[in-house]
């Protein structure tokens, strides 16, 4: 399978949010281009986080893929993966996929069949997979100093279908951050990280939301920072 792109404004959203929660599994959703859905893309332009706890019951877990899907498709976008993260834990760990998130990848990829009209594995194959952000590739991309580091950094693995049709790492497709984008993509994530700054930013996800029904779980604040960010590189 070819690379995952992650463009600024998805790895932005997950780093940010897998970086809140260090010490808990976060997990989101990944978007694509509708447009680009008939070339099988895998330019990943948004993230929507979905969960950073324990709540793994069935009901709020397609609450929140509805609705993901939902608000995606009113932006011209589609839900084609997800990620997982954890800051803090050893690499060795990502390798493995657990049953909450493959559950969540056999439904992402239910729905992508039912998009594109297959039925029963005929026709065009649809391609759901998972980006899995490792803690090292989180930290350097929160705090590094420079704007070009190296490729470790800008790399993190992806869990796809293997032959036999099981949730497994690929050890030949990556998930990549384009070295152009890093600049963007830490400055967004920085202002995560600084509760002082008063332009400081969050990615919120479905557990905040219901925890409080105020929190935007749309995440339009980060969005607006986004589009700022992205227009002063162009402009730069």
């Amino acid at each position: 399978m070819r690379d995952v792109a992650m463009r600024p404004r998805a790895i932005a959203k997950a780093v940010s949010h897998a970086l809140a929660h260090p010490t808990r599994e976060c997990a989101g959703a990944l978007l694509v281009d509708a447009r680009a859905m008939d070339d099988d893309a895998r330019a990943v332009v948004d993230a929507q986080p979905l969960f950073h706890g324990d709540r793994a019951a069935t009901a709020y877990e397609e609450i929140a893929l509805e609705q993901t899907a939902r608000c995606a498709a009113t932006r011209g976008r589609v839900v084609v993966g997800t990620y997982r993260a954890r800051a803090r834990r050893g690499d060795d760990e990502d390798a493995t996929t657990s049953a909450t998130s493959e559950a969540r990848l056999d439904a992402i990829e239910r729905a992508l069949k039912r998009a594109r009209g297959e039925n029963g594995g005929n026709g065009r194959r649809a391609n759901a997979f998972e980006v899995t952000l490792d803690a090292a590739g989180l930290v350097r991309l929160g705090t590094a100093r420079e704007t070009r580091e190296g490729g470790d950094a800008t790399t993190f693995g992806v869990v796809e279908r293997d032959d036999d049709g099981a949730w497994r790492r690929s050890s030949t497709t990556r998930a990549v951050v384009r070295d152009e984008d890093l600049g963007v993509v830490r400055e967004l994530v920085r202002r995560t990280l600084d509760d002082a700054d008063p332009d400081a930013l969050a990615a919120r996800d479905f557990d905040d939301h219901f925890d409080d029904a105020r929190v935007d779980w749309t995440n339009a604040a980060f969005d607006r920072a986004v589009d700022a960010a992205l227009n002063r590189a162009i402009n730069s």
